[in-house]
């Protein structure tokens, strides 16, 4: 087999045809963002909650105390809060503006991974389509809406792109264990940063920097807790206990989300493997293969080495592995937001890995020797163009067949506005999550955003810390819930909205002995597939 690097007039085409596709990609994308951003009603189920601790900070209030619970509550730490406060106090506190945050942060991402493209020479046309493939993946399901979803990967992109290009220097190293701090404290699980460099230094690097770095780690990771406990007691005890009480992995679901993944992404993951085994074949004919000798595979003894002698991986293909185990074992099988894992775990180090290969030019012959090349040519122009293109052109059309892409639904404008006026027209309203934005910006009180299903949780649960903070927290649900059912026996609320989202605290069997049904609506969430059939009632007279 012989490979030469040339480039013919039908490359030529195949290059135009590669372009347009990446143009779509973009053009698409980017103009489904700006529908997001601009929708005017809850794009998923959770979203108010971060306008409600946003706003206790607009009020001089710290939204993470015992004192402000369920009413603040947030299962996602205290990054997005903090960061989101100083914009409040000059654009408003908005879902457009905590929507901008994310999709500000999600273009970051992007960016940092352009950096990583070109660092390692990878052409333009492959960065742009880097870009509209990452930006693409995170707007699949909740990433973009207003979580901080965007802002935890960024640190993490962000402290994996300084360390691999400074080569591991202390000083960066230092600043990524401060950006996987900041993921602690952004979203839980992005504190994997730190444990994925530690690892990375172990098996490819110096056993002995991997050492020093993790305990180095320990040592922060738990002096910031324990500093953190105190400034925001109830955000540290929420996020790291009761969120996290409920969830029950499933090897079924794990199974059944990576092949609704690998379906979307099959024309990227054909891409790498047609690269990776090109290159493989131009590595046998001109006989660079290393020799693998097992007795010197690994090295246990010597600190100064790694612990892989002669096996070897670059950092984003290990991060791409780490990320696959990571779904497998752990986050795949819980039911977590439907392939948000993925998309956020694998797709940005899969797209580093698959385009860094795929950039490169290739064609090849039927041939063994050189001599033969000119007289037996199997494929003379860049096949990966060709490959890339319908890679592109797939990736786009399955997001679009699963309907998750879809331009914002206006079908179901009459009931949202329905469900406003009702929330208008009545003073004391207890509502579910999806017209919990109608409450808020009404200035009325919101008493469940989504997030305060998760406080429930700690009703059974033995304290770890500090047990009188732990207890009040549970008290305050309990609270929450005793207030709930007093209101409703007494009929106190004015209105009612109920769904099967309420069971934890409500079922309809309870609405019927004070309550009477008046209106059906369904308010669908078309971003992320969701739609609420939700009912609405009034006190029995």
């Amino acid at each position: 087999m012989f490979f030469t690097l040339k480039r013919s007039h039908i490359d030529k085409f195949f290059y135009v045809l590669a372009l347009l596709a990446v143009i779509f990609l973009l053009y698409k994308t980017f103009s489904y963002t700006y529908y997001l951003v601009t929708h005017p009603y809850l794009l998923q189920y959770r979203e108010v909650a971060a306008l409600l601790t946003t706003q206790a900070l607009i009020e001089g209030k710290n939204p993470h105390l015992i004192v402000h619970y369920p009413w603040a509550v947030d299962a996602y730490s205290i990054v997005l809060s903090y960061l989101s406060y100083p914009l409040t106090l000059i654009f408003g506190n908005s879902l457009p503006l905590h929507r901008t945050i994310a999709v500000f942060f999600a273009l970051l991402c992007s960016g940092v991974v352009s950096l990583i493209l070109y660092r390692r020479k990878v052409k333009l046309i492959y960065i742009l389509s880097g870009i509209g493939i990452i930006h693409c993946s995170l707007l699949f399901h909740k990433t973009m809406t207003a979580e901080p979803d965007c802002i935890g990967l960024f640190w993490l992109l962000l402290g994996l792109f300084l360390c691999e290009k400074t080569n591991y220097k202390p000083v960066y190293l230092g600043l990524a264990l401060f950006l996987a701090l900041m993921g602690l404290y952004t979203k839980l699980y992005f504190v994997l940063l730190a444990p994925m460099l530690c690892s990375y230094l172990f098996f490819f690097y110096s056993k002995k920097n991997s050492i020093i770095l993790g305990i180095l780690f320990l040592f922060l990771f738990f002096t910031s807790l324990l500093g953190a406990y105190e400034l925001v007691p109830a955000s540290i005890l929420h996020t790291c206990f009761s969120n996290n009480l409920d969830q029950v992995y499933s090897f079924g679901y794990v199974i059944f989300q990576l092949k609704a993944f690998v379906n979307i992404n099959s024309g990227l993951i054909i891409l790498g493997i047609i690269a990776y085994f090109v290159y493989y074949l131009q590595k046998k004919t001109n006989h660079t293969q290393s020799s693998y000798n097992i007795s010197n595979a690994i090295d246990i003894t010597n600190f100064n080495k790694p612990f892989f002698t002669n096996f070897y991986l670059d950092s984003y293909q290990y991060a791409l592995l780490i990320g696959i185990l990571l779904i497998i074992f752990v986050l795949g099988g819980t039911r977590g937001a439907y392939l948000y894992y993925h998309f956020t775990f694998i797709t940005p180090f899969l797209v580093i890995v698959v385009l860094s290969a795929t950039s490169k030019e290739f064609t090849f012959s039927l041939s063994t020797t050189p001599t033969d090349k000119a007289e037996k040519p199997f494929l003379r122009f860049q096949s990966h163009y060709v490959l890339f293109s319908l890679a592109l052109l797939g990736f786009w059309g399955t997001f679009v067949h699963k309907g998750n892409l879809k331009q914002m639904s206006q079908t179901n404008i009459v009931d949202w506005e329905k469900a406003r006026q009702y929330t208008k027209d009545y003073h004391n309203v207890l509502g579910n999550p999806p017209v919990s934005l109608f409450l808020h910006q009404q200035g009325k009180k919101v008493y469940d955003t989504g997030h305060t299903e998760y406080l429930m949780n700690l009703k059974n649960t033995k304290a770890p810390i500090k047990t009188e903070d732990f207890e009040q927290l549970k008290q305050k649900a309990a609270q929450w819930r005793t207030e709930v059912k007093e209101k409703l026996n007494t009929k106190k609320f004015d209105l009612v909205f109920y769904d099967g989202s309420c069971y934890w605290y409500l079922s309809e069997k309870d609405l019927e002995q004070n309550y009477i049904k008046i209106d059906t609506l369904t308010l669908n969430m078309p971003h992320v597939g969701y739609q609420w059939a939700t009912s609405i009632w009034k006190p029995k007279k």
